[in-house]
């Protein structure tokens, strides 16, 4: 039996389903042929190549591979133009997940890509802007406040509001930080909110890597290119980096940037910026990334394992485990190949994309 099977089984509901694929990718270190995962109530129940399927649990012989689903950092999806305030600097308690659109199509076509989380980002054209969230692509709400969004990049400057420089940007966030209210801010300083820390460029991230140190502040590094030419000094901050997916226009500088972190050991992941690149990007990087050293494993777990644990969703999501969500994507080849195709996307079991072929 094929999709058409499968996507019949899914749709039924109130039943558990087995589905055998060519390769399970349990994550980016182990990969199980003629692997059977078993789910169960939205959720994995077992995985293996020699899983017990019980009786009346029909198994669905799926060719392909199958892997979690991708998770797309740093998206704003389903804004509409709303999370912007533009007469305030600082605004710790915003909430961007109030801002969303559920029903928006961009998750739509996020899905046909083997997409299934994405964090939502406030726009960096504030100090601090508020807190991310973390949705699957169903438009069902993960977390309303994944991290506390902070701007050390140049967008967050203006000409009519504090900040006017870069110098007084450090000195508001100092302050805020040293002496700020309880709350986001607090749970922030106190490890129990991990940072978004909004960089462009390397001057930028040395600011930033200075001051979470200082403060002993966790979190992810987003949106410079070439944070990678650091990635000793984000090793030693524990930070993670979140890689922007340009596309195939990728410098070759930027990619080279890539392995430099895997290199390190930094942990890593790819931000999509949705809907300004399109979704197939997020695979894209990860693909180019494997022409410049980073291994197979790691770049799959950047799209997954490793981008679900900075999304914050990582004891539920990124791997084909035991107790986790059954996001799953059924592709047509390697994953990692852009000539495989997502040919069946369940988010939770249920089936969200696919059907016959």
């Amino acid at each position: 039996m094929i999709i058409a099977a499968i996507m019949t089984v899914a749709l039924l509901g109130g039943g558990d389903v087995a589905l055998r694929a060519d390769k399970v990718w349990v994550d980016g270190a182990t990969a199980i042929d003629k692997g059977i995962v078993l789910v169960r109530d939205g959720r994995v129940a077992d995985v293996g190549a020699n899983v017990e399927v019980p009786q009346g649990v029909q198994l669905i012989e799926c060719q392909g591979h199958l892997t979690a689903g991708l998770v797309a950092l740093r998206a704003q999806i389903g804004l509409d133009g709303e999370g912007v305030d533009a007469a305030r600097a600082i605004l710790p308690e915003a909430k961007i997940a109030d801002a969303v659109r559920r029903d928006d199509p961009e998750f739509a076509r996020l899905r046909a890509q083997g997409i299934t989380a994405v964090v939502l980002a406030p726009t960096a054209t504030k100090l601090v802007p508020g807190s991310t969230a973390v949705a699957k692509t169903t438009g069902a709400m993960v977390s309303d406040r994944a991290h506390l969004t902070v701007v050390f990049g140049g967008s967050a400057l203006a000409f009519n509001r504090e900040p006017t420089s870069y110098a007084r940007q450090t000195e508001m966030l100092a302050e805020l930080f040293d002496n700020g209210p309880k709350g986001t801010v607090s749970d922030a300083k106190n490890g129990r909110l991990p940072i978004l820390w909004e960089v462009q460029s390397k001057p930028e991230v040395r600011r930033a890597l200075e001051f979470a140190t200082a403060r002993k502040l966790g979190g992810a590094l987003c949106g410079a290119p070439l944070a990678g030419e650091l990635a000793e000094e984000i090793a030693a901050a524990k930070l993670a980096v979140i890689v922007p997916a340009s596309g195939a226009g990728e410098p070759m500088r930027e990619a080279h940037s890539v392995a430099l972190l895997a290199k390190k050991g930094v942990t890593f992941g790819f931000g999509l910026d949705a809907p300004s690149n399109p979704a197939q990007n997020l695979r894209m990087v990860a693909a180019l990334s494997l022409r410049h050293g980073v291994e197979h494993g790691k770049a799959l777990n950047a799209l997954t394992k490793d981008a679900a644990a900075i999304a914050g969703m990582g004891a539920r999501a990124g791997s084909v485990a035991r107790g986790m969500d059954a996001d799953l994507v059924l592709w047509s080849g390697d994953p990692l190949e852009l000539s495989s195709a997502a040919k069946a996307v369940w988010v939770e079991g249920a089936l969200v994309h696919g059907g016959a072929q």
